[in-house]
Protein backbone atom coordinates (compact mmCIF):
# COMPACT_ATOMS: atom_id res chain seq x y z
CA UNK A 1 0.00 0.00 0.00
CA UNK A 2 2.80 2.30 1.07
CA UNK A 3 4.73 1.65 -2.57
CA UNK A 4 0.84 2.41 -4.48
CA UNK A 5 0.63 5.67 -2.23
CA UNK A 6 4.04 6.94 -2.73
CA UNK A 7 3.67 6.31 -6.95
CA UNK A 8 0.11 7.93 -7.13
CA UNK A 9 2.35 10.98 -5.23
CA UNK A 10 5.10 10.84 -7.65
CA UNK A 11 2.80 11.35 -9.92
CA UNK A 12 1.28 14.36 -8.86
CA UNK A 13 4.08 15.44 -8.62
CA UNK A 14 5.06 14.99 -12.01
CA UNK A 15 1.47 16.57 -13.26
CA UNK A 16 2.47 19.32 -11.28
CA UNK A 17 5.81 19.80 -12.96
CA UNK A 18 4.38 20.26 -16.56
CA UNK A 19 3.93 16.63 -17.13
CA UNK A 20 1.34 15.20 -18.93
CA UNK A 21 -0.13 11.92 -17.18
CA UNK A 22 0.10 10.23 -20.68
CA UNK A 23 3.59 11.09 -20.53
CA UNK A 24 3.88 9.59 -17.21
CA UNK A 25 2.14 6.20 -18.72
CA UNK A 26 4.88 6.46 -21.45
CA UNK A 27 7.42 6.55 -19.07
CA UNK A 28 6.64 3.45 -17.37
CA UNK A 29 6.26 1.08 -20.41
CA UNK A 30 8.51 -1.60 -20.75
CA UNK A 31 10.92 -0.66 -23.85
CA UNK A 32 8.82 -3.85 -26.03
CA UNK A 33 5.49 -1.69 -25.06
CA UNK A 34 6.92 1.57 -26.17
CA UNK A 35 7.97 -0.21 -29.75
CA UNK A 36 4.33 -1.99 -29.59
CA UNK A 37 2.48 0.76 -28.77
CA UNK A 38 2.61 2.87 -31.98
CA UNK A 39 0.70 0.48 -33.86
CA UNK A 40 -2.55 0.41 -32.13
CA UNK A 41 -3.55 4.58 -33.13
CA UNK A 42 -5.56 6.79 -30.61
CA UNK A 43 -8.93 6.21 -32.21
CA UNK A 44 -8.55 2.70 -31.72
CA UNK A 45 -7.70 3.11 -27.21
CA UNK A 46 -10.10 1.81 -25.53
CA UNK A 47 -10.59 5.38 -23.44
CA UNK A 48 -9.20 7.64 -25.41
CA UNK A 49 -10.38 10.30 -23.01
CA UNK A 50 -10.20 13.35 -24.76
CA UNK A 51 -11.66 15.88 -22.50
CA UNK A 52 -10.53 13.72 -19.34
CA UNK A 53 -9.13 16.20 -16.14
CA UNK A 54 -5.20 16.43 -16.37
CA UNK A 55 -4.89 14.82 -12.96
CA UNK A 56 -6.98 11.75 -14.07
CA UNK A 57 -5.24 8.93 -14.96
CA UNK A 58 -6.46 6.96 -17.71
CA UNK A 59 -6.71 2.92 -17.47
CA UNK A 60 -4.00 1.22 -19.76
CA UNK A 61 -4.61 0.27 -23.21
CA UNK A 62 -6.07 -3.28 -22.61
CA UNK A 63 -3.36 -4.63 -25.28
CA UNK A 64 -0.48 -3.80 -22.94
CA UNK A 65 0.77 -5.85 -19.95
CA UNK A 66 2.47 -4.62 -17.38
CA UNK A 67 6.31 -5.64 -17.18
CA UNK A 68 6.25 -9.37 -15.58
CA UNK A 69 2.88 -10.34 -16.95
CA UNK A 70 2.27 -12.22 -20.51
CA UNK A 71 3.92 -10.94 -23.52
CA UNK A 72 1.83 -8.50 -24.79
CA UNK A 73 -0.47 -9.33 -27.81
CA UNK A 74 -1.12 -6.45 -30.63
CA UNK A 75 -5.10 -5.74 -31.13
CA UNK A 76 -4.61 -6.33 -34.62
CA UNK A 77 -2.00 -7.04 -37.15
CA UNK A 78 -0.65 -4.90 -39.68
CA UNK A 79 -2.49 -4.86 -42.63
CA UNK A 80 0.20 -5.81 -45.95
CA UNK A 81 -0.13 -2.49 -46.88
CA UNK A 82 1.31 -1.25 -43.84
CA UNK A 83 3.84 -4.07 -43.37
CA UNK A 84 5.55 -3.98 -46.71
CA UNK A 85 5.18 0.20 -46.44
CA UNK A 86 7.59 -0.73 -42.46
CA UNK A 87 9.49 -2.65 -44.55
CA UNK A 88 10.44 -0.23 -46.96
CA UNK A 89 11.08 2.02 -44.25
CA UNK A 90 13.54 0.00 -42.81
CA UNK A 91 15.76 -0.43 -46.02
CA UNK A 92 14.93 -3.90 -46.24
CA UNK A 93 12.23 -4.09 -49.51
CA UNK A 94 11.64 -1.85 -52.66
CA UNK A 95 9.67 1.44 -52.32
CA UNK A 96 5.51 0.43 -52.73
CA UNK A 97 4.32 1.06 -56.33
CA UNK A 98 8.36 0.85 -58.24
CA UNK A 99 8.72 -1.33 -60.94
CA UNK A 100 10.42 -4.18 -58.55
CA UNK A 101 7.60 -4.10 -56.28
CA UNK A 102 4.96 -4.75 -58.72
CA UNK A 103 6.89 -7.03 -60.48
CA UNK A 104 7.27 -9.44 -57.06
CA UNK A 105 3.27 -8.65 -55.79
CA UNK A 106 2.02 -9.74 -59.28
CA UNK A 107 4.41 -12.78 -59.87
CA UNK A 108 5.11 -13.84 -56.04
CA UNK A 109 2.53 -12.23 -53.86
CA UNK A 110 2.91 -13.08 -49.86
CA UNK A 111 6.97 -12.28 -50.11
CA UNK A 112 8.82 -11.57 -46.88
CA UNK A 113 12.61 -9.67 -46.77
CA UNK A 114 14.93 -12.42 -45.95
CA UNK A 115 14.85 -10.30 -41.90
CA UNK A 116 11.40 -10.54 -41.43
CA UNK A 117 11.13 -14.24 -42.38
CA UNK A 118 14.09 -14.72 -39.83
CA UNK A 119 12.41 -12.99 -37.22
CA UNK A 120 9.15 -14.58 -37.58
CA UNK A 121 9.99 -18.28 -37.91
CA UNK A 122 12.19 -17.85 -35.36
CA UNK A 123 9.34 -16.71 -32.92
CA UNK A 124 7.06 -18.88 -34.08
CA UNK A 125 9.40 -22.01 -33.29
CA UNK A 126 10.33 -20.51 -30.40
CA UNK A 127 6.98 -21.21 -28.85
CA UNK A 128 7.25 -24.60 -29.92
CA UNK A 129 10.70 -25.04 -27.93
CA UNK A 130 13.04 -24.95 -31.15
CA UNK A 131 15.48 -22.64 -30.44
CA UNK A 132 19.43 -22.54 -31.98
CA UNK A 133 20.18 -24.20 -28.40
CA UNK A 134 18.53 -27.65 -29.35
CA UNK A 135 18.39 -27.32 -33.23
CA UNK A 136 20.44 -28.02 -36.20
CA UNK A 137 20.48 -25.85 -39.25
CA UNK A 138 20.27 -27.25 -42.74
CA UNK A 139 20.17 -25.29 -46.17
CA UNK A 140 19.29 -26.89 -49.32
CA UNK A 141 19.83 -23.59 -51.93
CA UNK A 142 21.88 -22.85 -54.95
CA UNK A 143 24.91 -22.80 -54.71
CA UNK A 144 25.02 -18.95 -56.61
CA UNK A 145 27.13 -17.08 -54.37
CA UNK A 146 24.68 -14.19 -54.66
CA UNK A 147 22.71 -16.31 -52.29
CA UNK A 148 25.14 -16.16 -49.59
CA UNK A 149 25.42 -12.68 -49.00
CA UNK A 150 26.28 -11.21 -45.71
CA UNK A 151 22.96 -10.51 -44.31
CA UNK A 152 20.80 -12.32 -46.68
CA UNK A 153 18.61 -14.85 -44.93
CA UNK A 154 21.08 -18.21 -45.40
CA UNK A 155 23.49 -16.01 -43.80
CA UNK A 156 21.13 -14.81 -41.24
CA UNK A 157 19.91 -18.49 -40.36
CA UNK A 158 23.67 -19.51 -40.09
CA UNK A 159 24.74 -16.88 -37.46
CA UNK A 160 21.24 -17.53 -35.57
CA UNK A 161 22.24 -21.31 -35.32
CA UNK A 162 25.53 -21.36 -35.34
CA UNK A 163 26.56 -23.60 -38.12
CA UNK A 164 25.17 -24.85 -41.40
CA UNK A 165 24.79 -27.99 -43.53
CA UNK A 166 24.74 -27.64 -46.98
CA UNK A 167 22.43 -29.78 -48.62
CA UNK A 168 21.93 -28.07 -52.02
CA UNK A 169 23.95 -27.69 -55.28
CA UNK A 170 23.26 -25.58 -58.06
CA UNK A 171 19.74 -25.21 -58.68
CA UNK A 172 19.23 -25.61 -54.66
CA UNK A 173 18.21 -29.73 -55.22
CA UNK A 174 19.22 -31.42 -52.18
CA UNK A 175 21.75 -33.44 -54.15
CA UNK A 176 23.23 -34.85 -50.89
CA UNK A 177 20.64 -37.48 -50.91
CA UNK A 178 19.46 -39.63 -48.73
CA UNK A 179 23.26 -40.16 -47.15
CA UNK A 180 24.02 -36.72 -46.75
CA UNK A 181 20.61 -36.34 -44.77
CA UNK A 182 21.47 -39.16 -42.28
CA UNK A 183 24.90 -37.93 -41.93
CA UNK A 184 23.22 -34.99 -40.93
CA UNK A 185 20.54 -35.35 -39.04
CA UNK A 186 22.99 -37.24 -36.59
CA UNK A 187 24.54 -34.40 -35.53
CA UNK A 188 21.42 -33.38 -33.80
CA UNK A 189 21.69 -32.35 -30.21
CA UNK A 190 20.11 -35.11 -27.74
CA UNK A 191 16.75 -34.83 -28.31
CA UNK A 192 17.35 -32.13 -30.53
CA UNK A 193 15.73 -31.05 -33.25
CA UNK A 194 16.34 -30.20 -37.10
CA UNK A 195 15.48 -27.39 -39.22
CA UNK A 196 16.10 -27.37 -42.93
CA UNK A 197 15.28 -24.02 -45.10
CA UNK A 198 14.60 -25.19 -48.72
CA UNK A 199 14.08 -23.89 -52.33
CA UNK A 200 15.03 -22.36 -55.39
CA UNK A 201 15.72 -18.79 -56.43
CA UNK A 202 15.24 -16.00 -59.01
CA UNK A 203 16.61 -12.59 -59.77
CA UNK A 204 14.52 -9.81 -60.25
CA UNK A 205 16.11 -6.62 -61.73
CA UNK A 206 15.26 -2.91 -60.82
CA UNK A 207 12.82 -2.27 -63.69
CA UNK A 208 10.70 -5.55 -63.12
CA UNK A 209 12.68 -8.32 -65.33
CA UNK A 210 12.16 -11.84 -63.51
CA UNK A 211 14.92 -13.99 -64.29
CA UNK A 212 18.06 -11.56 -64.52
CA UNK A 213 20.15 -10.23 -61.71
CA UNK A 214 22.89 -7.50 -62.05
CA UNK A 215 26.04 -9.16 -60.52
CA UNK A 216 28.87 -7.01 -58.94
CA UNK A 217 31.51 -5.77 -61.11
CA UNK A 218 29.49 -6.44 -63.86
CA UNK A 219 27.54 -4.08 -66.43
CA UNK A 220 25.41 -6.80 -68.34
CA UNK A 221 22.39 -8.83 -66.84
CA UNK A 222 22.97 -12.40 -65.81
CA UNK A 223 20.27 -15.32 -65.13
CA UNK A 224 19.16 -15.85 -61.60
CA UNK A 225 18.73 -19.39 -61.09
CA UNK A 226 21.21 -19.62 -64.08
CA UNK A 227 21.77 -23.45 -64.02
CA UNK A 228 17.65 -23.90 -63.71
CA UNK A 229 17.60 -21.25 -66.97
CA UNK A 230 20.38 -23.17 -68.76
CA UNK A 231 18.55 -26.14 -67.77
CA UNK A 232 15.35 -24.96 -69.28
CA UNK A 233 16.68 -23.91 -72.65
CA UNK A 234 18.28 -26.72 -73.21
CA UNK A 235 15.59 -28.86 -73.01
CA UNK A 236 13.65 -26.59 -75.56
CA UNK A 237 16.43 -27.15 -77.89
CA UNK A 238 15.91 -30.77 -77.46
CA UNK A 239 19.43 -31.18 -75.32
CA UNK A 240 17.75 -33.47 -73.20
CA UNK A 241 17.49 -37.48 -72.38
CA UNK A 242 20.05 -40.06 -72.06
CA UNK A 243 22.16 -38.86 -75.41
CA UNK A 244 23.26 -35.88 -73.38
CA UNK A 245 23.64 -37.31 -70.08
CA UNK A 246 27.35 -36.53 -68.84
CA UNK A 247 29.10 -38.09 -65.67
CA UNK A 248 30.92 -34.73 -65.21
CA UNK A 249 28.04 -32.27 -65.24
CA UNK A 250 25.83 -34.83 -63.07
CA UNK A 251 23.38 -31.56 -61.49
CA UNK A 252 23.03 -30.14 -65.31
CA UNK A 253 21.67 -33.34 -66.40
CA UNK A 254 19.52 -34.11 -63.54
CA UNK A 255 18.11 -30.79 -64.02
CA UNK A 256 17.55 -31.61 -67.33
CA UNK A 257 15.64 -34.47 -66.93
CA UNK A 258 13.56 -32.91 -63.86
CA UNK A 259 12.07 -29.83 -66.37
CA UNK A 260 12.31 -31.95 -69.59
CA UNK A 261 8.16 -32.93 -68.87
CA UNK A 262 6.98 -29.25 -68.33
CA UNK A 263 8.87 -27.60 -71.17
CA UNK A 264 5.97 -26.43 -73.17
CA UNK A 265 3.98 -25.83 -70.40
CA UNK A 266 6.34 -23.41 -68.93
CA UNK A 267 6.92 -22.02 -72.66
CA UNK A 268 2.95 -21.39 -72.94
CA UNK A 269 2.75 -19.40 -69.87
CA UNK A 270 2.15 -16.11 -69.74
CA UNK A 271 5.12 -15.78 -67.49
CA UNK A 272 7.44 -18.42 -68.27
CA UNK A 273 10.32 -17.77 -65.69
CA UNK A 274 7.64 -17.34 -63.03
CA UNK A 275 6.27 -20.77 -63.69
CA UNK A 276 9.96 -22.38 -64.21
CA UNK A 277 10.68 -21.35 -60.77
CA UNK A 278 7.10 -22.34 -59.35
CA UNK A 279 7.57 -25.79 -61.33
CA UNK A 280 11.23 -26.05 -60.07
CA UNK A 281 10.14 -25.15 -56.40
CA UNK A 282 7.61 -28.26 -56.69
CA UNK A 283 10.91 -30.66 -58.29
CA UNK A 284 12.84 -29.60 -54.70
CA UNK A 285 10.24 -30.54 -52.20
CA UNK A 286 9.24 -33.33 -53.94
CA UNK A 287 13.76 -33.99 -53.37
CA UNK A 288 13.47 -33.60 -49.73
CA UNK A 289 10.27 -35.38 -49.06
CA UNK A 290 12.30 -38.26 -50.41
CA UNK A 291 15.29 -37.96 -48.15
CA UNK A 292 13.93 -36.72 -45.09
CA UNK A 293 12.58 -38.61 -42.05
CA UNK A 294 12.26 -38.59 -38.13
CA UNK A 295 14.56 -41.41 -37.31
CA UNK A 296 17.18 -39.34 -36.05
CA UNK A 297 15.26 -39.16 -32.23
CA UNK A 298 12.38 -37.66 -30.84
CA UNK A 299 13.07 -34.41 -31.64
CA UNK A 300 11.28 -32.52 -34.27
CA UNK A 301 11.75 -31.85 -38.28
CA UNK A 302 11.26 -27.92 -39.68
CA UNK A 303 10.67 -27.59 -42.84
CA UNK A 304 10.43 -24.16 -44.39
CA UNK A 305 10.70 -24.14 -48.26
CA UNK A 306 9.36 -21.28 -50.70
CA UNK A 307 11.52 -19.08 -53.11
CA UNK A 308 14.10 -16.78 -52.78
CA UNK A 309 14.13 -13.63 -54.71
CA UNK A 310 17.61 -12.01 -55.42
CA UNK A 311 17.00 -8.27 -55.05
CA UNK A 312 19.17 -5.47 -56.29
CA UNK A 313 20.68 -3.04 -53.65
CA UNK A 314 19.90 -1.70 -51.31
CA UNK A 315 17.13 -3.64 -50.95
CA UNK A 316 17.34 -7.48 -49.01
CA UNK A 317 16.53 -10.73 -50.82
CA UNK A 318 12.86 -11.96 -50.38
CA UNK A 319 11.41 -15.22 -49.85
CA UNK A 320 7.94 -16.42 -50.64
CA UNK A 321 7.23 -18.84 -48.03
CA UNK A 322 5.25 -21.73 -49.41
CA UNK A 323 6.20 -24.74 -46.97
CA UNK A 324 6.60 -23.92 -42.84
CA UNK A 325 5.79 -27.02 -41.36
CA UNK A 326 6.69 -29.06 -38.07
CA UNK A 327 7.25 -33.36 -38.43
CA UNK A 328 7.28 -35.77 -35.51
CA UNK A 329 7.74 -39.24 -35.33
CA UNK A 330 4.19 -40.72 -34.21
CA UNK A 331 2.56 -37.21 -34.44
CA UNK A 332 0.65 -35.34 -37.12
CA UNK A 333 2.31 -32.75 -39.10
CA UNK A 334 2.04 -29.31 -38.25
CA UNK A 335 1.07 -26.92 -40.77
CA UNK A 336 2.26 -23.45 -39.90
CA UNK A 337 2.54 -21.31 -42.89
CA UNK A 338 -1.09 -19.09 -41.97
CA UNK A 339 2.19 -17.19 -39.28
CA UNK A 340 4.09 -16.38 -41.95
CA UNK A 341 1.03 -14.66 -44.01
CA UNK A 342 0.31 -11.01 -43.55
Amino acid sequence: MASASASASARQVAVGAGKTVHEIEDSEMSREERMLSPLVSPSESPNPSPTASPTTLPSRPKTMKRPGSARPVLRRLPSRDEAQKAFCWLGWSPMPGSAVAEAMERCFPGTLPGSALVARTSAVLGTKDITPENTIFGSSICADEINMEPGDMADQYAKLFGEVFNMGGISGAPFVGKTGFSAFSHHVPDNGNVLILFGPHVGITSDGTIGKYLRHGQHELSSACGAVSAAFAQCCAGQCGPDFADPNDMQQTWLRDQLAPYCQEIQEASEPQMELVYRFYNVIKESIEAIVNNDFGSGKLVLIGGIQINLQEPNEDHFLPLTFEIRQKGKATIDLLDGLRL
